[in-house]
């Protein structure tokens, strides 16, 4: 039996029905409904809608933010707002939309206008003070401020320094001819023509003087190994606080007049050119006793040099097909071999120059920082260094426009690695060498201090010399092996302690870079006096100093 229902309005048992059905409830409450909503949009009072707000809840940013209101009065709020007819106010962009890629290589563009950057700058300007010197931003000392690291560096690890800023100078012509015209710029018995320069197999260090026989500074070379033909290529690499005062005076001992642009000159009467290869390589200042271990453990050459895949020839497989070229190649191997015994890299020919065609070193990274240490293998006490050991694929210029061309951005090899079943660096053996860049180096030994107050070989080490768009992979590859980097002021120091003032680092008194630098100093160091209060100033006048 059902439960009567009961309606007290009615007085008696009202049957209700269990469903309602929603189309006839609407269709009679249209009406209504349609009067609320006309109500609702056009009310008769003249408040806005974040005046209805409790005062404690009501901000003066709500009247052009309609986010600071409540969420249910957020929409009404807007249409008020876009009804008043007020422009909308822009809202300044996050720093992360600002700082995106674009934006920030206009910005690095902007910047670089009045001081050319290395290729390592941003790397630098993290971690560094940045000084501009030489028409270049140049890392002056670092953040942590380490100069007995930096010695300990030096003594007993590896010190690492950016010096791309160097200038290189390209003669090419006859061999007699540039010998001769060349004489008069070198007062000493060793000069460009030296024939234990001549080969290539190592790398010279003489006073340039002016033709009026002033000296100018300090320069190094080497000459390109000897091919079939009588023409001969010398590379002449400068400082930059030498090189508007040395590259006219050559231009005028050849009889030059400018070629194409002003990078190139040539002589129609001598048959010899110059080009100016400034800024198109990069040069790495490694020193210390684990300078060897760190380049075999980042330097890895690959097992067939011409050896490439996919429907691309890269330069490798174009360069490497000539016999000469592999034979090269393998007295490189050979050779690189030796040098990895070795204890210490004051241990290897004095000043020998060494070729090498070496993978991408952005493969086969470790993981995280590990400290490179020396192979325990017996040494060989005399390496002998082979014929085409110095022949580099770096000294032609097709080689050099095609590996600008070639070079991969970090992304086409993590988009490699992301392919693997097990993505990660630490799977990078597993590629095939075919798909890894082939770079081409140049390992310019530096003997390091011969004075009998110091100990034999300190401060001995290698310079590297790289192509112009590789200079920050190999620099984070050097980083991955603890090689400690260093700037300006710190290699300053590296020089006072190794006793030795043949640098191009170090200005002789009375030539005009000698000049130029003292002046500056001095500059730097009035405004620093200037720049404290009277009572903190020191009192020269008090001590006697005039």
């Amino acid at each position: 039996m059902e439960k009567p229902q009961f309606d007290v309005a009615l007085g008696g048992s009202v049957s209700i029905p269990h469903n309602v059905e929603i189309r006839k409830l609407i269709t009679a409450r249209a009406s209504e409904m349609s009067a609320m909503l006309h109500s609702i949009e056009n009310p008769q009072r003249t408040k806005l809608v974040f005046q209805k707000l409790p005062v404690h809840m009501r901000r003066r940013v709500m009247s052009h933010n309609a986010k600071r209101m409540p969420r249910r009065l957020r929409e009404a709020h807007q249409m008020q707002m876009e009804k008043s007819g007020l422009p909308p106010r822009s809202k300044r962009p996050s720093r992360k939309y600002r700082r995106r890629a674009q934006n920030l290589l206009l910005e690095y563009n902007r910047r670089k206008r009045s001081k050319r950057w290395l290729e390592t700058h941003i790397w630098h300007a993290k971690r560094f003070h940045m000084c501009e010197k030489w028409g270049y931003k140049i890392a002056n000392f670092s953040n942590d401020r380490g100069f007995r690291a930096s010695y300990r560096a030096v003594a007993r690890h590896c010190m690492m320094q950016d010096i791309s800023y160097y200038s290189c100078i390209e003669l090419i012509g006859p061999e007699g001819t540039l010998i001769d015209k060349l004489k008069i710029h070198s007062k000493e018995q060793l000069s460009f023509g030296a024939r234990m320069y001549l080969e290539g197999s190592r790398e010279g260090s003489l006073i340039f003087y002016k033709r009026n026989n002033s000296p100018v500074g300090v320069v190094t070379f080497f000459w390109r190994p000897r091919g079939q033909g009588i023409v001969r290529s010398l590379w002449i690499w400068v400082h930059p606080a030498l090189f508007d005062e040395i590259l006219p005076e050559i231009l005028s001992t050849f009889g030059f007049t400018p070629g194409e642009g002003l990078e190139s000159f040539e002589s129609e009467e001598s048959g010899c050119r110059i080009n100016s290869l400034r800024n198109s390589f990069n040069r790495f200042r490694l020193r210390g006793p684990l300078s060897v271990a760190v380049l075999s453990d980042t330097l890895k050459l690959p097992q067939s040099p011409g050896h490439a895949l996919g429907d691309k020839v890269p330069w490798n497989s174009l360069w490497y097909q000539e016999p000469r070229n592999e034979n090269c190649f393998g007295d490189q191997r050979e050779f690189f071999g030796g040098i990895k015994t070795l204890n210490s890299p004051g241990q290897m020919p004095r000043a020998s120059v060494v070729a090498l065609t070496v993978i991408d070193p952005r493969f086969f990274l470790p993981e995280k920082r590990k400290k490179a240490v020396l192979t325990q293998d017996d040494w060989r006490k005399v390496l002998q260094v082979p014929e085409g050991v110095s022949d580099s694929p770096l000294w032609d210029s097709q080689v050099r426009e095609r590996l600008k061309a070639e070079f991969v951005s970090n992304n086409e090899i993590n988009k490699f690695r992301a392919e693997n079943a097990v993505p990660g660096v630490q799977n990078d053996s597993e590629f095939d060498q075919g798909i890894m860049a082939k770079v081409p180096v140049i390992l310019v030994q530096s003997p390091g201090s011969s004075e009998a107050e110091k100990s034999i070989g300190f401060s001995s080490g290698l310079d590297i010399i790289l192509p112009s768009p590789w200079g920050l992979p190999f620099w984070i590859a050097f980083m991955y092996r603890c090689a400690r980097p260093i700037g300006l002021r710190e290699y300053q120091s590296v020089i006072f302690e190794n006793l030795s003032l043949n640098s191009p680092e170090v200005h002789h008194p009375d030539t005009s870079a000698y000049s130029k630098e003292a002046l500056e100093t001095k500059n730097q160091m009035t405004e620093a006096y200037f720049r404290r209060p009277p009572n903190k100033r020191i009192n020269f006048t008090k001590f006697s100093i005039p």
